[in-house]
């Protein structure tokens, strides 16, 4: 009896083993890559307002996904972002 449960002790912990792997497999390979690419679309604005436009108008002519703004040296910079 005791030969028994030591191989259904060994057999269980084998299919639980994996079991976890596959899941762990599973779950690598369905999980999408993310990837954010910026480019600077200019810098040295006065107002975020004079940033945001500029942002606004590149972001369309270059097909990015969005833009942000932010403070740098006492004025506005800006870059594009691509999202993958």
């Amino acid at each position: 009896m005791s030969r028994f449960t030591k191989s259904s002790l060994r057999t269980m912990t084998r299919v639980a083993v994996t079991a976890a792997l596959c899941l762990t497999v599973a779950g690598v390979t369905t999980t999408p890559a993310h990837a954010i690419i910026t480019k600077r679309f200019g810098s040295g604005f006065p107002t975020r307002a004079a940033c945001d436009d500029v942002g606004v108008y590149e972001m369309r002519n270059q097909g990015a996904h969005d833009w942000t703004c932010y403070p740098q040296n006492g004025a506005w910079s800006g870059d594009l972002i691509w999202y993958t």
